[in-house]
């Protein structure tokens, strides 16, 4: 089971028992922009240093908006959960046409991925990008298809993962289906990619938003691979 809270919770000690009887670690949900009002930012900062024991990591999201106080330097309380505990950023599935203008572009994620290699290399997002001696065996990819089993609040129960119900938009009807994982690594030609051993890859379904500005030429993920290559040979 994974355990996940955003921590705007008032009985943080009772939160805390739970985890120690259960010796349980716990997922922290923050983002720098659009989760929490002043209220809920000062109770979740609380609550951070009660719990901070049962905390397995920091689970990130990566919208335009986020990504560009931290490419700003103006989250400085990112700075601070970075220096304590595992971040890790994961895509925007936009459920609603409201999130549209939170979606990222492709150079937008590229910018973000190099300020993450320069200053924040041990998010956990980063880990292929930056260890240069994992092996194929040793990579996981974030995708969860293969691995997890999710039931909804209606027990209903998703075909492939949760995100292929929350996405609206795209471009391929089945997302349950093989057929999104094709469309990835066809349009990046990753079979004959030298990086393809150590690449995570993305989240396919991210991939099949159907607004998604493609305004890189060529692969996000192979550019940051050579940003952090030639960082190394600096």
């Amino acid at each position: 089971f994974n355990f996940i809270t955003n921590l705007v919770v008032e009985d943080i000690q009772s939160v805390a028992a739970f985890c120690h009887l259960h010796k349980l670690k716990i997922a922290v949900s923050y983002d720098s922009f659009g989760r929490f009002n002043k209220k809920d930012l000062e109770l979740f900062k609380r609550n951070i240093e009660i719990i901070a024991p049962y905390i397995r990591m920091i689970s990130l999201t990566m919208t335009k908006q986020s990504m560009e106080l931290i490419v700003n330097g103006e989250d400085t309380y990112f700075d601070y959960l970075y220096s304590r505990f595992d971040c890790d950023w994961d895509h925007l599935l936009p459920g609603n046409d409201g999130l549209k203008p939170m979606m990222p572009a492709e150079s937008d994620l590229l910018r973000f991925y190099k300020v993450l290699a320069d200053k924040y290399p041990k998010c956990i997002n980063m880990k292929s990008f930056t260890e240069n001696k994992l092996d194929a065996a040793m990579t996981s990819m974030p995708c969860t298809r293969g691995n997890s089993f999710t039931i909804f609040s209606d027990n209903s129960v998703p075909k492939g993962c949760s995100g292929s119900v929350i996405l609206r938009n795209a471009n391929t009807a089945d997302l349950g289906g093989p057929k999104i994982i094709h469309n990835f690594l066809e349009k990046r030609n990753c079979l004959e990619c030298e990086y393809y051993s150590r690449c995570t890859f993305s989240c396919f379904i991210h991939n099949e938003y159907k607004d998604l500005v493609r305004d890189v030429d060529g692969c996000v993920y192979a550019k940051v691979f050579d940003y952090v290559k030639e960082k190394e040979d600096e």
